[in-house]
């Protein structure tokens, strides 16, 4: 079948002395490996400051205790801080508002943090004199401070960090809160953006990368409490990545969001709460941070690590349960099959992932004690390296990376035997009604996509004797025609009882003009099975059959040369190897 620093641009203006600028030579900190951990929301007001002051005798290093041993293990900590840290200004914000006490800065320089964005919807809760009495403190602490400042040109300017040898660079904006929040010529704010400034922002973000070897940008936006960003967060980050930013991090949802590498960037498009008291929810009492390894100047790795908030609101590294993930291999040719088992005694919760930025959906099997993933790798699929994302409940995220690699496939002749010519059959005419006729009626079929699993064991082979007759991935050519053979030609006489490979539910049986008697079990999570030129269906549409069971007889129905069986296997819209997928299967499967 054919089925197929960390240092500011020097402000513009600056009209009130008594704030010191930030501007300086970029600062030196000789290290080969740089590390760098980005974290998300941080609150030192409202209940964080109660525990402080109940279990902790006041002392705000107490909402860093649990986790400032592995903060300080890297050159850069960078977070988003919610609020003025001051003990100025009067209110202007909602009942939501923070203002961090001044002693937090304690706390913020016991964890390490070196550089914080101020880009956020809560750095304008106490008025303007709260926001730049915040720039003197942080001054004060030499922690630096993105996406804000006295006037637009410090705003808008990065803060770049020299590590060694190699200078990273951090930009932070945020759509949130009124237009009027945005610094002007000659007055201070924030670096508030708004989809008319995507332009400029993206020219910053090029002219950033220019003078640096890596680039974060930091962004505030989303909708609180949604695991899905929006379409302005998923638009914005793409943008950076594109204009040359190495990573995006995100926050101000609360909770976790996904994550993905997108061309040559990452993009977290939340890491949720990082001390925080939303005590009302699991969501919004775990987070994450992402430590960041930097190399030769360039990112060595990204490891996203999950963190829980406790009841005192202190932010901890998740215990590690015993998981074992294990993959069928990490180097694939096209239209292989990728197996993935996760594999634990305690793994009640339901696993998920992404392959390629394409969710997968985790089945658990009768046979193991733990959660399988079947990823079909399409004949078509470039050659190229990609990302696999693995997440179970209470540990932190998994990725490999997958390489597929090119395959070769065989060319022979598209063959039409006199007894077909006298049926109708001419390639041209072959070609044609595959690919504009009957194609498209498979496709429709093909496209249903049942979230559960049917099977619960490895598949079998569909006949008792396997011999190959004509292989899979054949390109079969006739002068200026072509097509590719997307399944296995089994040799079978007419009349061979022919066996569903799994548990399944029959979506197809019908007789095609060239495919002859088709039909098609859909075994659940886009996983099909097919079986071409039958003589004779013992099922039928709806039916549901069982791994094992009698479909059909074998025949020589429609363009078939002679008596055989075309088998194919779709694998979540991919067309695989059926032979290799079921060899797969068999031997990851069974203990």
């Amino acid at each position: 079948m054919f089925v197929g620093s960390s240092f500011l641009i020097k402000p513009k203006v600056v009209e009130i002395s008594s704030l010191p600028n930030q501007v300086s030579e970029p600062e030196i900190i000789e290290n080969k490996t740089v590390a760098v951990i980005l974290v998300g929301d941080i609150m030192l007001d409202r209940g964080v400051e109660y525990m402080v002051e109940k279990e902790g005798n006041g002392n705000f290093k107490f909402p860093f205790l649990k986790i400032a041993d592995e903060l300080k293990m890297a050159d850069i900590i960078f977070g988003n801080l919610e609020g003025p840290i001051s003990d100025k200004g009067t209110m202007v914000g909602s009942i939501y508002s923070f203002r961090n006490d001044p002693k937090a800065i304690v706390g913020l320089t016991f964890a390490g943090f070196n550089i914080l964005s101020l880009a956020n919807n809560h750095t304008f809760d106490y008025g303007r004199e709260a926001l730049e009495d915040t720039f003197l403190r942080l001054n004060d602490a030499d922690i630096k401070y993105v996406g804000a400042g006295l006037n637009e040109g410090e705003v808008f300017s990065p803060v770049i960090k020299k590590i060694g040898n190699t200078e990273i660079g951090f930009l932070a904006y945020t759509n949130l809160g009124p237009e009027s929040w945005k610094a002007g010529e000659k007055n201070s704010g924030i670096a508030w953006i708004s989809e008319k400034e995507i332009n400029k922002i993206k020219e910053d973000i090029k002219n950033t990368k220019e003078r640096t070897d890596i680039l974060i940008v930091s962004l505030h936006s989303g909708e609180e409490y949604q695991k899905e960003p929006t379409q302005f967060q998923v638009e914005f980050s793409k943008m950076a990545i594109d204009a040359g930013a190495d990573l995006v991090i995100g926050h101000h949802p609360h909770v976790v969001q996904k994550s993905e590498k997108y061309k040559n960037g990452w993009i977290f498009y939340s890491s949720g709460n990082f001390v925080f008291d939303q005590n009302f929810s699991e969501e919004t009492m775990e987070g994450q941070i992402v430590k960041v390894l930097i190399e030769d100047k360039k990112i060595k790795e990204v490891a996203p690590i999950n963190i829980k908030i406790n009841e005192f609101f202190q932010p901890e590294i998740k215990k590690s349960t015993t998981v074992k993930i294990s993959l069928s291999s990490q180097r694939l040719k096209q239209a292989d099959t990728l197996l993935v088992k996760v594999e634990g005694s305690s793994l009640d919760e339901k696993i998920s992932g992404e392959f390629d930025s394409k969710e997968i959906d985790f089945l658990k099997l009768v046979d193991l004690d733990g959660w399988v993933g079947i990823i079909g790798i399409d004949v078509k699929k470039k050659p190229a390296k990609y990302n696999l994302i693995i997440r179970v409940p209470n540990e932190d995220e998994a990725k490999k990376e997958i390489e597929i690699i090119k395959r070769n496939f065989p060319i022979t002749k598209l063959l039409v035997t006199e007894e077909l010519e006298e049926k109708g059959y001419t390639p041209q005419k072959i070609v044609e009604d595959i690919t504009t006729k009957e194609n498209l009626i498979l496709k429709e079929v093909l496209g249903i996509y049942t979230k559960k699993a049917y099977f619960d064991k490895a598949f079998i082979y569909p006949l008792r004797e396997i011999k190959v007759v004509g292989a899979y991935g054949n390109i079969r050519e006739n002068e200026n025609l072509a097509i590719q053979h997307l399944g296995v030609d089994l040799e079978a006489d007419i009349g061979i009882p022919v066996y569903a490979v799994n548990d399944g539910v029959v979506r197809f049986s019908q007789e095609l003009t060239n495919y002859g008697k088709t039909l098609i079990i859909d075994h659940g999570l886009g996983i099909f099975s097919l079986y071409l030129h039958l003589n004779e269906f013992k099922v039928l549409d709806g039916k549901e059959v069982k791994r094992g069971e009698i479909v059909g007889l074998s025949g020589s129905t429609g363009y078939s040369i002679s008596p055989h069986l075309h088998f194919s296997i779709k694998a979540n819209g991919a067309s695989v190897d059926p032979l290799r997928f079921i060899e797969t299967t068999k031997k990851e499967l069974t203990k």
